[in-house]
């Protein structure tokens, strides 16, 4: 009897790519965050990878203009 040993790897297409600082005065470390449109609507923020806290953080139009209109909508459902 054959068994069929498949690995599925799930892909999603990373449709931003933010660059940020460490907000941090005493790290201020380059991070760069790739997200997927569904991540992209529930960022709040990011972990640094060199001092590990957190940083409180939100997209901006400029980051996204091609989906902001539809971020911000998304958002506002979410609240209500």
């Amino acid at each position: 009897m054959a068994t069929n040993n498949q690995l599925r790897i799930e892909r999603q297409v990373l449709l931003f790519e933010l660059d940020r600082r460490c907000f941090f005065a005493d790290c201020n470390h380059r991070v760069f965050i790739g997200l997927t449109k569904p991540e992209a609507m529930e960022y709040r923020g990011f972990e640094c990878s060199a001092c590990l806290r957190w940083n409180d953080d939100n997209l901006i139009r400029k980051d996204v203009p091609e989906w902001w209109e539809e971020i911000q909508a998304n958002r506002d459902q979410a609240v209500h």
